[in-house]
């Protein structure tokens, strides 16, 4: 499931029932549908918009309710968000015979005021608003914002007063999108393979990922066409039909996760197996260890992003999704949106038995102190260990321990390292991680420090060295 999120403070409007049914209000009801802007092309555009009623979105429409009418002479006022003003008039169209014009207000204004001729509107008689222009509409030009914004319609000016609108009937109409998606298309996933050597160097192949490549997701930035948190309403250019991007606008992508031990990631536009080398017309990534980016890549263009591992340092596994997040290098659109996808993350086939702080100094008091590791296998089957020594200098290396069944091996931190070919710096001290290519629950590790000189045991546990 593709989970899809706004970063900043965003109001969720779910309006299409309310929209659909009418909003009431004394007597009159209204219908209309959500003009849903790209909010970047509105800031370009300096907050000039057409509402396209009767185009590529419905009318609105008031209704007279039952047991009144608009009678001739009687007015009928449309009035826009605050700060917006009519740069055109929109036609209203009634039935029969009966004649809507221009009273007063409209162009300039925030607000237009008709007139009923000819004949009245009778109870179920329908007032269609159609298209129009505005200016001033800057609510609509922030990255995020709140609920839509209204438009009031209301009768006033009946002899009767029982068919006057005792308030104006309010109608969410404006609101305004990112003008872009994204889209996972096809999520990545599977296994960091502890049983190679050095192990979690590599994958486990599953798919379009191979043991020195692993595929992060097909992914792509597409023009946002409906709007998901505003009941998939149409997204709409200022000009008042559907939101449109430039063929050669790009977006900045950055994917966050666990990418320690990857080397190299690019964003490449044909679609295949992943490769250990970057593929020529692909986008090469930033790598940090928390992070990819891409920069440059083409809307509406699914790129593969594939990550290749260093090969000496252990990958670290994931527990939650990938999330993916985009900029805009264009004024046509805005970035902002986050979107995960289920199970997007690599785990280890192995198991991680233990992780190991070791130093080698210690103050001349307890100079006779020596580290040790046991290692307990509680299980019926011979177990095979891997110790990946990092030094604080960088330097790394791994050498192998086997375990029979039911039996321990106690060995000196000293000839582990020794093994691994690491050689210390000048601060004696070293990590190191044991791990196994399979599942296994049946290892237990501990870590022990000796007096050499009384033969005494000082600490037992696993963790920092006193």
């Amino acid at each position: 499931m593709k989970t899809c999120s706004r970063r900043g403070t965003y109001t969720v409007a779910v309006l299409m029932l309310a929209l659909n049914s009418g909003v009431a209000s004394a007597h009159g009801t209204v219908t209309a549908p959500l003009a849903d802007y790209n909010s970047a092309q509105v800031a370009a555009a300096n907050g000039t918009v057409t509402v396209p009623f009767g185009g590529i979105i419905a009318n609105a429409v008031y209704t007279v309710a039952a047991g009144t009418q608009l009678e001739v002479g009687s007015l009928f006022t449309i009035t826009l968000p605050s700060g917006f003003v009519f740069q055109s008039n929109p036609v209203v169209v009634a039935p029969g015979s009966t004649t809507v014009t221009v009273h007063s207000g409209g162009v300039s204004g925030n607000s237009i005021t008709y007139q009923i001729g000819v004949a009245a509107v009778p109870a179920a008689g329908t007032l269609s608003v159609g298209a129009f222009n505005v200016s001033g509409a800057t609510a609509l030009e922030s990255q995020f914002g709140g609920n839509p914004l209204p438009m009031t319609f209301q009768s006033t000016g009946n002899v009767t007063s029982n068919n006057n609108d005792a308030a104006p009937v309010s109608v969410p109409v404006f609101t305004h999108a990112v003008g872009s998606l994204p889209d996972t298309i096809t999520p990545g996933s599977g296994q960091i393979d502890l049983g190679s050597l050095p192990p979690g160097t590599q994958f486990v192949p599953s798919g379009a990922t191979v043991a020195t490549a692993g595929q992060v997701a097909t992914f792509a930035i597409n023009t946002e066409l409906n709007d998901p948190f505003n009941s998939n309403a149409p997204v709409l250019s200022p000009n008042g039909l559907a939101n449109s991007l430039n063929a050669n606008d790009t977006a900045n992508i950055t994917v966050s996760g666990p990418f320690t031990g990857i080397a190299t990631a690019y964003a490449d536009p044909t679609v295949t197996t992943c490769q250990n080398s970057v593929p020529g017309g692909s986008i090469i990534g930033t790598v940090t260890p928390t992070s990819l980016t891409f920069n440059g890549v083409k809307i509406n263009t699914p790129v593969q992003i594939c990550m290749i591992p260093d090969g000496t340092t252990l990958m670290q596994p994931g527990t939650q999704p990938y999330v993916y997040t985009y900029s805009s290098d264009s004024p046509d659109f805005f970035g902002g949106l986050a979107q995960t996808t289920a199970n997007n993350f690599y785990t280890y086939n192995g198991s991680v038995v233990q992780e190991i702080l070791y130093t080698v100094t210690f103050p001349y008091a307890y100079s006779a102190r020596q580290m040790y590791i046991r290692i307990v296998n509680d299980g019926p089957g011979a177990a095979e260990i891997v110790a990946e020594v990092k030094a604080d200098n960088g330097d790394r290396g791994y050498t192998t321990l086997a375990v029979p069944s039911y039996n321990n091996v106690f060995v000196p931190v000293s000839q582990i390292i020794k093994q691994s070919g690491v050689v210390l710096d000048s601060t004696n001290r070293a990590s190191m991680m044991f791990v196994t290519a399979s599942v296994n629950v049946n290892l237990k590790i501990a870590q022990i420090l000796i007096d050499t000189s009384t033969g005494a045991i000082v600490q037992i546990g696993s963790g920092s060295s006193p």
